[in-house]
């Protein structure tokens, strides 16, 4: 039997971790899913001398999406790798958390958008049953494409839904390259944050400063600086700063080591445990804070990482089961593009990713919260701690 192939997209948009919601909070075992993939995700990016930023929901989302295809030694692959709750109706609860993304304020200051998409061939059956699980459960939208015939319309068609939904941040996941006369199908995500501080920086008080990249050596970088009653806490490994955006449903918290070296090299693991105990340590108080404009996207062929994670099957074209969208199929690549600007207003960030198948002392008061040297942030909606972006800046000037 001929074995086919799907393109499955995903579009992400950056926002803060958190460590995993209140369990009573409807939805909260996707979200908790979802933190759990994010951390192995991020133990796994092993190249600490470059920024970079990802979507984790989103990638899990498309994921999820295709998991709802899957069967056999695939599906538990793909579950491992998500953390897939059980016991709970995951289709359900991922609904479950989806709509609570969207009561988060959107009132032109701060905003949060999610959506997602299925694209078929249009003369290529896929499964009813299927698509409609992704309506119901992801709130997808269901779209036809001739990727044989016309894959520069098909990719032309897909980013522009993409650069739609993600308030034209990400331009292009992908080209007619990406398809050919075995595409059947693909799945797209979409993501967009865009945040306001509470207490925005004045641009007035923006200076260069240095920062410690590294390899050791200074990069002169721009600061924005301000005294402020802000979340902050420290122990003998790290200080943490969380600053929260207008309407209070959204944060992003900045770790920075106080050692010189960590989170630069291979073999710190950041765990949930981990998360839990920083997000417990921050404390409400006045705190000088010094803290650099960033810009910078990612773009990177995630199979690999995938792969590092357990999903195998899912890219073997000979053990592959996607029986439950009604064709041979396997994955043959899966590609994630993500960016995020903070500057002095606030924050925004988007991302897409596509996989393509084939059939110490306590420091005086005020305290000073100074990133000056590699660190890590992350983006949560606070309700359910969910974690909607992450990322590393080894360098505020790399872009």
């Amino acid at each position: 039997m001929k074995t086919q192939c799907i393109a499955l997209a995903v579009l992400l948009t950056a926002s803060l971790p958190a460590a995993g919601g209140d369990a009573l909070v409807p939805g909260s075992e996707s979200a908790q899913a979802v933190n759990t993939f994010a951390l192995k995700l991020l133990n796994s990016v092993t190249n600490r001398s470059e920024n970079f930023v990802l979507s984790p929901f989103g990638i899990h989302m498309v994921l999820s999406m295709a998991r709802e295809g899957a069967g056999g030694g695939t599906r538990r692959e793909i579950d491992d790798a998500l953390a897939v709750p059980e016991g709970v109706d995951y289709g359900e609860n991922y609904n479950q958390l989806l709509n609570r993304l969207r009561t988060v304020v959107t009132n032109g200051q701060s905003e949060l958008r999610t959506a997602s998409s299925i694209w078929t061939q249009e003369d290529v059956f896929i499964d009813e049953k299927y698509k409609e699980t992704l309506k119901e459960s992801f709130l997808s939208s269901i779209e036809t494409a001739d990727f044989r015939k016309l894959p520069g319309q098909s990719a032309v068609d897909i980013n522009a839904w993409v650069s739609r939904r993600t308030g034209g941040r990400i331009r292009k996941i992908t080209d007619r390259g990406a398809f050919n006369n075995n595409t059947v199908a693909a799945l797209v995500s979409a993501v967009y944050f865009k945040g306001a501080w509470t207490e925005p920086f004045k641009y007035s008080k923006t200076r260069t400063g240095k920062f410690l990249l590294p390899d050791m050596k200074k990069a002169e970088v721009y600061y924005m600086r301000q005294t402020e009653r802000v979340d902050y806490g420290f122990d003998e490994h790290v200080e943490l700063l969380s600053k929260q955006y207008v309407g209070r449903d959204l944060e992003i918290m900045f770790v920075v080591p106080r050692r010189i070296g960590v989170f630069t090299g291979e073999g710190e693991r950041i765990t949930t445990e981990k998360i839990a105990k920083w997000i417990h340590l921050l404390q409400t108080r006045e705190t000088e804070v010094y803290l650099p404009k960033f810009k910078f996207g990612t773009m990177v062929d995630i199979t690999g990482l995938l792969k590092k994670l357990g999903v195998k099957e899912a890219f073997d074209a000979e053990k592959a089961d996607f029986s439950a969208m009604g064709a041979s199929l396997f994955l043959d690549r899966a590609v994630h593009a993500a960016e995020i600007e903070v500057e002095e207003k606030g924050t925004t960030a988007s991302s897409a990713t596509m996989a393509v198948a084939a059939f110490g002392d306590a420091p005086e008061r005020p305290p000073v919260f100074a990133a000056d040297r590699p660190f890590l942030f992350f983006i949560r909606e606070r309700f359910t701690g969910l974690i909607l972006f992450m990322g590393y800046v080894a360098n505020p000037n790399q872009r």
